[in-house]
């Protein structure tokens, strides 16, 4: 595992997290690869949900029957075809933003396999990305929205056949 003071980088086998949101294209299988016990059953049982298509900002979420993450979530991306690096960046800050209105204290996120996730230009780009997504220019928002709940720690998980990358 790599990581900073705020943000990790972990293979999936290795991941402990309050949350962990998975991102899912479109009538896609969600990236499963090293996802054991109960945390890959958890997936099984949402990505099974009736209604569950990975539209866009679509969302299902459940507490897996133990293990080392508390919950585990799936975040539609919509279709793989309309996906850019711009939009795998926007989901990233609508998970944390998810994670933060959730007051979790450790968010770890997996992005699918894709042109836009995958090699060392894209590794850098989300890496960076996920580690600046909390901030918030915030010199004129209320006293009730300035205390929003700060990440104490995000872990991504590289995209299948990504670790080294990352």
């Amino acid at each position: 595992m790599t990581s900073s003071e705020f943000l990790a980088i972990a293979a999936p086998g290795e991941v402990e997290a309050d949350l962990l949101v998975i991102g899912c294209c479109e009538g896609e299988a969600p990236p499963g690869e090293g996802l054991t016990g109960p945390v890959a059953e958890a997936v099984e049982r949402l990505a099974a949900r009736p209604g569950w298509q990975g539209r866009e900002k679509q969302y299902v979420e459940t507490v897996p029957a133990g293990g080392p993450v508390g919950a585990v979530a799936l975040q539609g991306m919509g279709r793989r075809g309309d996906l850019d690096a711009h939009e795998s960046l926007s989901w990233i800050f609508r998970a944390v933003e998810r994670g933060q209105v959730g007051r979790v204290d450790h968010l770890a996120l997996r992005l699918p396999p894709s042109d836009w996730t995958l090699g060392p230009a894209a590794a850098e780009r989300i890496a960076r990305s996920a580690a600046l997504a909390q901030y918030r220019f915030d010199r004129y928002f209320t006293e009730q929205r300035r205390k929003a709940h700060p990440l104490r720690r995000l872990t991504l998980l590289p995209p299948d056949g990504g670790l080294e990358e990352y």
